[in-house]
Order: C-alpha cells, then structure tokens, then sequence
C-alpha cells in the first residue's frame, strides 16, 4: 500500500468523511501541526478548500484553526483566487521561528484523546464560546462615546495632541486609582 502525502490524505479523507468524523480531527491535528512547524499550508488549504462541500463543516475546521493559532494564521483573499484550492493563508511568523499552539486548543487536543471527531457538539460549543464577539453594553459604548468626543473637543481647543492627551489622561487615572487604594489601605489599618 502506498503512503498518501498530507494534501492526499487531506483530499482523500472528503471522499469517506462521513464514516470517518475522528480520523478528521486527528488529520486536522496533523495538518495543523505541519503548518506550525513546516510553515507549508497547501494540504489545509486542500482539506479546508474540500469541507465547503460538508454543511456546517468549514465553520467548524475555521474554528479549530483559530484555536491553533490565533490571529497568527489568517486567511488570505487575495492569494485565494490564485491558489487551486480557493484557499490561501497568511502567517505572521518568520521561518524558524517557534510557534506554539495558543491555549484554546487544549480543548482540541482533549476531544482528539477520546476519539471525538471535529464536528462533536461538545467541543464546537467551547470553542464557540471562546471566540464568541464580546457582548455589547450599550450604557458603556455610550460613556466611552461621550469621553472621546470630549476629549477630542478640548484638545483641538488647546491646540494638543489627543493621543498624548489620553495617554496622560491614563497616567492620570492611575494614579488617582493608586491614591484612592492607599487611602481606603489607611483606613482599614487605622
């Protein structure tokens, strides 16, 4: 029997996928780890490019690969068009350099140890929840609204520079912040 190269693998897994839901996550988990220390992409690109096919899967793989590695590898659009697959990526790390996975994908490496394949409820809800958009309080985005207009109004009216300014409006807050604790420490050892 002959031995398939990864983008083989890659490709050859979309043909039985169905049967075979764990043997992607420990195939996503090889082609994964090939990029981070090979920096080669082109087998990803093919597994990724094949899951479009699959509903619900591209989102699911896109998740697993922003659990490896964060924001460092990210999809290129333009060099998508160019790439047979349709997929091309950018990574923000030179060749040689170490990259390790980011803390996230724990969650991945422990479904790969029971055998749980990339689409398992389980381990999609927690990486869901991870990268879920922060929620919105609109009172905050309202006061932070208010102060940098402010802030913006008064440093045109002095002539200054409003990112020196709320970089010194910063210092400032922390040190009001730092007096306060050490007024309210005064008083509890008082």
């Amino acid at each position: 029997m002959e031995k398939l190269n990864l983008a083989e693998r890659a490709n050859k897994f979309w043909n039985e996928a169905d049967k075979k839901d764990g043997e992607g996550l420990s195939l996503l988990n090889a082609l994964l780890e090939h990029v981070r220390v090979k920096r080669d992409w082109d087998a990803l690109a093919v597994f990724l490019g094949r899951s479009t096919n699959t509903a619900g899967a591209e989102a699911d793989i896109k998740r697993i690969i922003k659990a490896a590695f964060g924001d460092r590898l990210t999809f290129d659009a333009a060099r998508a068009k160019k790439h047979p697959t349709g997929v091309a990526f950018k990574m923000a790390w030179a060749e040689g350099d170490v990259v390790q996975f980011g803390n996230a994908y724990g969650d991945v490496k422990a479904a790969i140890e029971q055998g749980k394949g990339f689409r398992d409820a389980t381990l999609q809800k927690k990486l869901k929840a991870i990268f879920a958009p922060p929620k919105v309080d609109k009172d905050f985005e309202q006061l932070v609204e208010m102060i940098a207009k402010n802030a913006l109004a008064k440093a045109k009216a002095v002539d200054k520079d409003v990112h020196q300014l709320m970089k010194a409006a910063e210092a400032k807050i922390d040190t009001i912040l730092k007096e306060a604790a050490q007024k309210e420490a005064a008083k509890v050892i008082a």
